[in-house]
């Protein structure tokens, strides 16, 4: 269901992605799955006509993402980057004021190498209380 909303996504988008970089935390990497069931696996068999590089790793901050980060563009020179972190910095309580300012770093470099952003919304659960479930990663950015 992700990997077809993620096609969906890349066929309407107005410029042509013939690199896609997916910039993630588990949900990318597939933690506890074969690989070739995987969204993004899932997402190059739909979209085989582009180059879809996975830079995601099991249990990825932002932090962790904005370091990795200048290493993957420099390799993959993708044409679009999608952002799927910060799930991880909300279950572990970091400040949403250094979520926010880690993404947009994220999302400069990313636009500073030519690159388009889509950015994916994460939510915590409710259960980690309603101070931390509301700060959802739009109330973050807005």
């Amino acid at each position: 269901m992700l990997a077809a909303a993620f096609t969906l996504m890349l066929m309407c988008a107005p410029t042509y992605a013939a690199t896609v970089l997916i910039l993630g935390d588990s949900l990318s990497a597939g933690y506890g799955m074969p690989e070739n069931q995987g969204w993004v696996q899932l997402l190059r068999d739909e979209l085989p006509q582009h180059t879809i590089v996975n830079g995601s790793v099991s249990g990825e901050t932002t932090a962790g993402g904005l370091r990795r980060l200048p290493n993957l563009l420099a390799s993959s020179q993708p044409d679009l980057v999608v952002v799927e972190l910060g799930g991880n910095d909300g279950l572990r309580g970091f400040p949403p004021n250094q979520l926010k300012s880690n993404l947009t770093k994220i999302i400069t470099l990313a636009e500073d190498q030519g690159a388009k952003v889509l950015l994916t919304e994460i939510m915590v659960p409710p259960n980690y209380g309603p101070v931390i479930a509301k700060c959802s990663l739009r109330s973050i950015i807005n």
